[in-house]
Parts: structure tokens; C-alpha cells; sequence
């Protein structure tokens, strides 16, 4: 691999991170305002918030695996190297 070809390959991988962490920011700023919203205006029922917050979450799991893969679980107590062990 060449030098422009290694630098490409690492753009796309920071572009990616970035791209997951604004994600996951208005994942949480989104459903804080709702909850917000939801608290004050509609009589303290949070299930509408809580169907987001499910949902959106399933698309932040397969944004996270997309974009780092297994390599990080370590940190959860998950080894990615199970069948090995």
C-alpha cells in the first residue's frame, strides 16, 4: 500500500468515528428534549420517549458495530476472542 492510499484509508476511518459520536450526541440531546417535552406536556407519560429511545438506540448499536466492529467490547466484559479461549 502507498503512503496516499494509507492516508485515504485512515481519512475514512476518523470521517466515520466523527460521523458515529455526532450521532450518538443528537441521539442524547434528542431524546433529553423530549423527554423534557414529554414530561411537561403530555401529563408525565414517557412511553412515546421510550419507543425512541429503543428504536433510535438499535440504530446507534448498528451505527457503533459498523463503524469500530468487536474489537472495542472488551471494555463490557465481552471477550471478542470467545471461540478462541
Amino acid at each position: 500500500m502507498e503512503n496516499e492510499d494509507i492516508y485515504k484509508v485512515a481519512h475514512e476511518r476518523v470521517k466515520a468515528k466523527k460521523g458515529f459520536f455526532i450521532h450518538l450526541v443528537a441521539y442524547l440531546f434528542v431524546l433529553g428534549l423530549l423527554y423534557v417535552i414529554m414530561y411537561f406536556e403530555n401529563y408525565q407519560d414517557q412511553l412515546p420517549t421510550i419507543i425512541v429511545a429503543i428504536s433510535w438506540g438499535i440504530a446507534i448499536a448498528i451505527h457503533y458495530f459498523k463503524v469500530f466492529g468487536t474489537e472495542n467490547l472488551d471494555i463490557l466484559g465481552i471477550n471478542p476472542n470467545w471461540e478462541e479461549d
